[in-house]
């Protein structure tokens, strides 16, 4: 199922909301049959798991083959032997079984989500923490069954409905306009090369800390009225407020870590690994981090 929505800011723009992965793998899940693996390569050319495979492959290192044989362990797994001691994808292959299990809520909970479906909400939201003179050019919001993740993406914007299940409307709204918000905001923040280049550890950590602040200012999910008690969300947000508090520690380590990388002490090549092994002990990382374990 498709929904569109048009709205005037500066450009038209649109946002669009495309099911049909989610609903594909629901199908498959609940036909009374032995899933074999040719059904599934054939789920993962539908538009949505294309683009999740072309995005996730460079963070993740899997595509379609790997993929496709991490959802036959998880929805046969009588017959697949798990491919690889990966502990990302061993639980990806656990939450993908846990969607299958629970195919008939997910279900319930997809046809509520397009019967409440409001872009007016969301974009409002998003257009606040941005300049009202911007266009947004139009906007893809797939929903698919993959990971316990919601990543956007400049022109898109990949969500899983088992992750957001937990989620109020008004939660799953806030969360699109999050990601929205980066979709866009991408498109309007230039590239330094330079920095990029010379220090890559750096230039990620204040993209993180720039793009996440703004984006976090965009969403409520600070507020656990939105989110259903004993969910992954609700402990990530609860995770949130533990960090609040010990800001000021945390910008002293990432200040020192970001000193010995601008002494020349560290090469390179290795000043993104040593940011990300600083904060990540701190749980300051989002939830992609905590994740891949």
């Amino acid at each position: 199922m498709v929904n569109q929505y048009l709205t005037g800011r500066k450009m038209t723009s649109s946002v669009i909301l495309d099911d049909t992965g989610a609903r594909s793998f629901i199908s498959l899940c609940q036909a009374k049959r032995k899933i074999m693996l040719p059904e599934i390569n054939k789920l993962l050319t539908v538009p949505s798991y294309e683009q999740m495979l072309f995005r996730m492959k460079p963070e993740f290192g899997f595509g379609r083959e790997r993929f496709a044989l991490i959802m036959s362990a998880a929805l046969t797994p009588d017959d697949y032997t798990f491919p690889g001691n990966s502990l990302t994808w061993k639980r990806m292959a656990e939450h993908l079984r846990q969607a299958k299990a629970l195919s008939t809520q997910l279900e319930t909970y997809i046809n509520r989500i397009n019967e409440e479906w409001n872009p007016t909400t969301i974009i409002a939201t998003m257009g606040e923490y941005l300049p009202k003179n911007v266009g947004m050019k139009q906007q893809q919001v797939y929903m698919l069954v993959f990971m316990p993740d919601c990543r956007g993406f400049q022109g898109e914007i990949l969500i899983d409905p088992l992750f957001t299940m937990s989620l109020t409307t008004g939660g799953f709204h806030n969360l699109i306009a999050h990601e929205l918000h980066h979709s866009v905001r991408n498109s309007l923040t230039p590239k330094d090369n330079t920095l990029q280049e010379r220090f890559p550890g750096i230039a990620q950590v204040l993209f993180w800390l720039e793009s996440e602040g703004v984006a976090n200012m965009v969403s409520s999910l600070s507020d656990l009225s939105f989110v259903k008690s004993n969910s992954l969300i609700a402990t990530i947000v609860k995770r949130r407020k533990t960090i609040y508090p010990r800001v000021d520690i945390l910008l002293k380590k990432l200040n020192d870590a970001m000193a010995i990388i601008l002494s020349n002490k560290m090469p390179a090549s290795q000043s993104y690994t040593h940011i990300v092994s600083v904060l990540q002990p701190d749980q300051c990382l989002s939830s992609r981090w905590s994740y891949n374990g």
